[in-house]
């Protein structure tokens, strides 16, 4: 049977990243919902449309207001 090796650390849980729609997102930062879908729209944050619903990586989102992060650029 395997051992683990003296010391070594398990290895850590990957946790699945928070969509939340854009109520939700408004709410948490304390915006209105169209100024949120206006922001996703413009690029200004990250967004996933799935089944015509647009959700927003809570860390994501947190990231880029955080940091900043150039706009995508549309092909």
């Amino acid at each position: 049977m395997h051992q683990p090796m003296q010391g070594a650390k398990a290895p850590e849980t990957v946790t699945p990243s928070r969509m939340l729609s854009s109520d939700e997102l408004a709410d948490y930062l304390q915006l209105t919902p169209e100024t949120v879908r206006r922001l996703a729209r413009r690029g200004d944050i990250p967004s996933v449309t799935v089944a015509r619903r647009t959700r927003f990586d809570l860390a994501a989102v947190l990231h880029v207001l955080e940091h900043g992060q150039e706009k995508a650029r549309t092909v």
